[in-house]
């Protein structure tokens, strides 16, 4: 009975994971679609955001040079576009 039950509640994450990824993709195609052109770049609250990472993950990523970035005085910045690219090659399938 205990095997069952396992095999149910594996059978239940790999459900939630593809939901997941599922709404990941809609997440994209929506924002792309509803980019504004006078926001082309947020900082780092807004990059959180878009990728749905912790700070220290996004600042893991821009030392491994996988996410594009510009430093404007002591300000960091992403490029909107840069993060819905990376977001979107980033998908599993």
């Amino acid at each position: 009975m205990e095997e069952i039950i396992f095999e149910i509640i594996k059978a239940i994450n790999r459900l939630k994971d593809k939901i997941d990824q599922n709404s990941a993709k809609i997440d994209c195609l929506i924002n792309k679609s509803s980019q504004q052109p006078d926001s082309k770049y947020v900082e780092e609250e807004g990059a959180c955001r878009i990728l749905k990472i912790s700070p220290r993950t996004l600042a893991k990523l821009r030392v491994a040079k996988k996410i594009l970035y510009i430093k404007n005085g002591h300000k960091i910045q992403y490029l909107i576009s840069d993060l819905y690219e990376y977001l979107a090659s980033n998908i599993k399938q």
